[in-house]
């Protein structure tokens, strides 16, 4: 999975930026939103925050997963691989 790390850190910043920048109807952004409604009422804030990053990771892994997997007709073929 080391041939779209480039990709995957682009995709994670961009994914990051977007939810800090987006803001809800509320007044706070999406990124402030999903941890309040999602993590911090799971665990202490500390646990939650690290609940949060390791949940983020996951999501940056199925994105890089789905790159390697995307568009082919066999188990092995057609690799999503960029080069730079």
């Amino acid at each position: 999975m080391g041939m779209n790390a480039i990709a995957i850190y682009m995709v994670s910043e961009v994914l990051d930026g977007m939810l800090h920048t987006i803001h809800l109807s509320s007044g706070v952004s999406a990124h402030v939103w999903i941890y309040d409604h999602l993590f911090a009422p799971l665990a202490s804030p500390m646990n939650a925050s690290l609940l949060y990053a390791v949940t983020y990771t996951l999501l940056m892994y199925l994105v890089a997963y789905g790159m390697y997997r995307a568009a082919g007709s066999g188990a092995f073929e057609s690799h999503v691989i960029l080069k730079t």
